[in-house]
This record gives C-alpha cells, sequence and structure tokens, in this order.
C-alpha cells in the first residue's frame, strides 16, 4: 500500500510541477515548429493534446518517469505515408517531448511512421 501512496504522491507531484508550465491558458500555442503553429491543451491526466498546420493532431501521455510526453502525431497530408493508420490518418508518427525554459519553449524528437523519433522537434511559446 506505500507503494500505492507513494505512486499517487509522484504523480500529483509531476502534475503540479508541470501545470503551471502549460496550464497557464486552457490553449496554449507555440510556433516555430516543423509542425508550423501549435495549439496543445493539458488534459486531467497530464497527456497533451494538440493540433497544427495540415489538420495535425497531437495525443500524448506523460512518460512514465514524468518527465516529458511521448504520443502519436497525425495528419492530413505528410511528405510521407505509413503503410497503417494511427488515429485515422495514413500520415502519422511518434513523438517525444520535453518543456524547457520554464514552459516557453517545448523541445523533442518525432519521427514518421514506426520508426523511432529522429527528427529534432522544437517551438516556441506564442505567449499571446
Amino acid at each position: 500500500m506505500n507503494v500505492l501512496v507513494w505512486s499517487c504522491r509522484a504523480v500529483l507531484l509531476a502534475a503540479c510541477l508541470v501545470a503551471p508550465v502549460l496550464a497557464s491558458a486552457e490553449d496554449d500555442t507555440y510556433v516555430g515548429s516543423s509542425f508550423g503553429k501549435l495549439r496543445v491543451t493539458m488534459k486531467d491526466d497530464g497527456g497533451l493534446v494538440g493540433s497544427f498546420n495540415k489538420g495535425g493532431k497531437l495525443v500524448t501521455a506523460l512518460t512514465k518517469d514524468h518527465n516529458g510526453w511521448e504520443g502519436v502525431w497525425t495528419a492530413d497530408e505528410a511528405p510521407k505515408e505509413c503503410d497503417s493508420e494511427k488515429n485515422g490518418s495514413s500520415y502519422w508518427g511518434n513523438i517525444f517531448l520535453t518543456v524547457a525554459e520554464g514552459g516557453r519553449v517545448l523541445t523533442g524528437k518525432w519521427g514518421y511512421c514506426d520508426t523511432e523519433p529522429d527528427t529534432d522537434f522544437q517551438a516556441k511559446w506564442d505567449g499571446k
């Protein structure tokens, strides 16, 4: 039972540390990424959902160590089409994100289809 209590406290602590960074507004906008303008919202479970140019969507969950998010991006179009679909699209890939500079910058890696993310990602908070 102590492990369960500790796990719950760890999740709450992580949410408290991350929530002020991204939950200062209902819908934070980041610009300057290879995804174009990215709008993200933190879900109740600490994951991120978002939208970006070309019908793009982002769905992530907190990583097990609560130091970032991992998930999938999808789009209506992209330079590479996958052999399978995710979330209803054949244009998708894996993504891993972290926050830097007090929440003003999202950094990470992304890739196409089911490959390990290998392309750098960075986007700066629009601040509006």
